[in-house]
């Protein structure tokens, strides 16, 4: 019978600009680190992991990730990197033509302090030949949304201004394609949810992707849709993350009448805290300040 895990071959960074030869675990915990003589000596039944001259140093635990959102967000439209809303049209568009007719153009994560501006609706319609499209903003705050894609969310210039939130308008009142803070449910309401099997394959991809950063835990902040997925891919024995799940403060009277408390789980799975806050984001110029946002008379937006 195995006693242990011995990891050896390369160095172990223990701090402070020192490493150990080798480190020896058992049941999930450091037991030791040290000379490898010493270690081998003390578990010579223990299981050999060489790391063939690598260094072996702790996982980091990410203490704020949407993680769901952002693995199903690498098969999206990613305008990251760039400088202007010509060049996000051209990615858009290429994107676009991958997909079926009827599909959503979805993904984004642009940044309009890099554009100079927000872009519009009848911009994103030159690139989406007729699909919906909502893409977001790079801190999830805003979105863009197209023509087709106001539409089917019943955005007019008679819709009411949502509490928490702004619909952008022209000077005639007429929506320009940009949601900010809780107009975004407007759009939520009408983008179709990604599937079960989706959500799995999402977090498999985003898991690899973690593992090869060196993420080992995080703290999720998500809807229920993502805690349903973590469940089925721990209840698989997949789960190599270890994930504390928060419960957003629009579900909290619902957790507490069920009964759910932090700490409800196992070591790899189990609810955390309560995610709230009060108003939006500096990216989408939203966060709540005292004075103006530079050039304008906007103050943010209390959620």
């Amino acid at each position: 019978m195995s006693s242990g895990l011995l990891i050896r071959g390369g160095r172990v960074h223990v701090g402070d600009g020192r490493s150990a030869e080798a480190l020896l675990a058992r049941d999930g915990r450091v037991v030791a680190v040290g000379a490898i003589a010493d270690l081998a000596r003390n578990a010579p039944r223990a299981d050999v992991l060489d790391v063939a001259g690598g260094l072996v140093v702790p996982g980091w635990f990410d203490s704020h990730v949407h993680f769901m959102w952002w693995a199903i967000q690498m098969e999206q439209v990613d305008l990251r990197a760039v400088d202007s809303i010509d060049a996000a049209l051209d990615s858009v568009a290429r994107h676009a033509n991958e997909l079926g007719p009827e599909a959503w153009v979805l993904g984004g994560r642009f940044d309009k302090n890099r554009w100079g501006r927000w872009p519009t609706a009848s911009e994103l319609d030159s690139a989406t030949a007729g699909r919906p499209a909502a893409l977001r903003s790079r801190d999830g705050h805003s979105r863009w949304l197209n023509t087709e894609a106001l539409r089917r969310a019943g955005i007019t210039s008679e819709t009411p201004e949502p509490h928490g939130g702004a619909i952008e308008r022209d000077g005639t009142g007429a929506p320009t394609g940009i949601l900010k803070e809780n107009a975004n449910r407007l759009a939520d309401a009408v983008i179709p949810p990604p599937t079960e099997d989706e959500c799995i394959d999402a977090l498999r991809r985003g898991q690899a992707e973690a593992w090869r950063r060196g993420i080992v835990g995080i703290e999720d902040l998500e809807q229920s849709d993502a805690f349903g997925a973590f469940q089925r891919l721990r209840a698989a024995g997949e789960l190599g993350l270890r994930v504390v799940m928060g419960v957003p403060h629009a579900r909290l009277d619902e957790a507490i009448a069920l009964g759910v408390r932090s700490g409800l789980g196992d070591e790899w799975l189990q609810v955390g805290h309560c995610k709230m806050f009060a108003d939006g984001a500096l990216g989408s110029q939203t966060a709540a300040l005292e004075d103006p946002y530079e050039g304008t008379g906007d103050r943010g937006i209390m959620t």
